[in-house]
């Protein structure tokens, strides 16, 4: 009997031991993974950061969603959580799964690019595109929307934003293969030497012709038809041909944005090729941290602007200016991915409307933060060809919109290295030959609006 005893207290001892030690370590590890989810910003780069990890526990589960959309990538984090405030917090929200959520997003895609894509033939500004002079075109209210933003963008700026300078980027060869037809049509036209890597001065005259956001007339109101209601556009010029793509993406940016707000979630993350609208926080007390890289051509093969730093730390040192974002949209333009280089000079893929010529004012990198992306976009590529002393004048101007302008201030020897690899096309990611700035001492300044970044 005592010999039971004596062995049931053991089992008990060991039971007690194990449970102990169970309980240790799964103390050491909540610890570690606390320590990991509150890295502060300030200390990325530090050898003990290399293992930055986003896999932490947390009471909230956040789903990453990817794909391709608009010629790019998307990335959207969403905490899964929904918001009991917003009223949708019903039984079928509830049962809303990760991969329903991510069909309903592409679905939002989906109709953005059904709207705003020049590729697709029967969209809205396709079909608007083909109209001729006095035709009223119906759009929908998502569209005239985005018109609405664009006619306010081309008239702050100036025609430094302008939506129909399309023909002149296809013109200096930053068009798709079919369409890069304008400059060898040219040398026909003007008897041009067959190796013309220019457009002459005339062709760009002549484009210019066709070049004014204000030549289009956007209706004031909406308008009634049947059950639905639709805005209107009309052109003065048969050759105006309208192109949104330097606003897309932070269109589309809000489009997800809006349509995941109206399922009750208030945290999440949306970024489309680098456009970025940040809701709510990652974690209670932890905002989304963003990023902007560094305007090296060619050097860094991450996007203009990173969706999130919770990353690896090759990825970190690409970043020239860290931020936390909430409630915001943060878009980035730069010439430092797309861009050719031809006899030795560097020609920037944005066009100034105004000039018809690239822009070559030393900015070649912007940044906006504003309460929407699809205006941020827009002011973004307009700040590049304004200048950063115009450009932040400006922004000082305007209520919730702040910038950063980065001004490379040493040029390049492009002859010494752009010639000896032969880059006489337009600058890829991938391709190590495009790296224009690799062993110069590269120098930037950056110029910031009076309250950049905002809180």
């Amino acid at each position: 009997m005592k010999e039971n005893i004596s062995t049931k207290i053991k089992l008990i001892s060991i039971l007690v031991i194990l449970f102990l030690l169970a309980a240790i370590f799964n103390f050491f590890i909540y610890k570690q993974n606390y320590l990991y989810a509150n890295q502060d910003s300030s200390n990325f780069g530090g050898n003990d950061n290399t293992k930055i990890k986003e896999s932490f526990k947390d009471d909230n589960e956040i789903e990453l969603f990817t794909g391709n959309t608009m010629g790019t990538t998307y990335h959207i984090k969403v905490v899964m959580q929904i918001d009991k405030a917003s009223g949708n917090n019903d039984k079928n929200n509830n049962k809303i799964t990760s991969s329903m959520l991510h069909d309903l997003i592409k679905e939002k895609l989906k109709q953005v690019n059904q709207s705003m894509s020049v590729y697709i033939k029967d969209s809205e500004i396709s079909i608007f595109n083909r109209s001729y002079k006095g035709e009223s075109i119906k759009i929908s209210p998502e569209f005239h929307g985005v018109m609405i933003t664009a006619q306010k963008l081309y008239t702050m700026t100036k025609g430094a934003w302008d939506g129909t300078v399309k023909p002149l980027v296809d013109l200096w060869g930053f068009g798709t293969k079919d369409q890069q037809f304008a400059l060898k049509q040219e040398r026909t036209n003007y008897n041009l030497p067959p190796n013309s890597t220019e457009p002459s001065s005339k062709t760009i005259k002549a484009y210019l012709q066709n070049i004014g956001f204000n030549q289009i007339i956007i209706s004031g109101e909406t308008v009634k038809s049947g059950d639905k209601i639709f805005g209107t556009l009309e052109k003065k010029n048969n050759a105006v041909n309208l192109d949104l793509g330097s606003i897309a993406k932070g269109f589309g940016v809000d489009a997800v944005a809006q349509f995941l707000k109206s399922q009750g979630y208030s945290n999440f993350l949306v970024e489309i090729g680098g456009e970025i609208f940040a809701s709510g926080e990652k974690k209670e007390g932890n905002p989304w941290i963003v990023g902007i890289s560094n305007p090296i051509k060619g050097e860094n093969p991450y996007k203009s602007t990173k969706y999130d730093l919770d990353k690896e730390q090759s990825e970190i040192n690409q970043v020239y200016h860290a931020l936390p974002l909430k409630n915001k949209a943060l878009a980035t333009s730069g010439d430092y991915r797309n861009f050719r280089i031809i006899n030795g000079k560097t020609y920037s893929h944005i066009i100034n409307p105004t000039t018809g010529y690239p822009v070559d004012n030393g900015v070649v990198s912007v940044s906006v933060i504003a309460d929407n992306c699809t205006f941020a976009d827009g002011l973004a590529t307009a700040l590049m060809v304004m200048g950063h002393e115009k450009g932040i004048e400006l922004v000082n101007t305007l209520e919730n919109v702040e910038c950063l302008i980065i001004v490379q201030e040493k040029s390049f020897d492009e002859n010494n290295n752009a010639q000896r690899e032969k880059i006489l096309t337009l600058g890829k990611n991938n391709d190590k030959n495009t790296n224009v700035n690799r062993g110069k001492n590269i120098k930037f300044k950056d110029y910031r609006s009076k309250k950049f970044p905002l809180p």
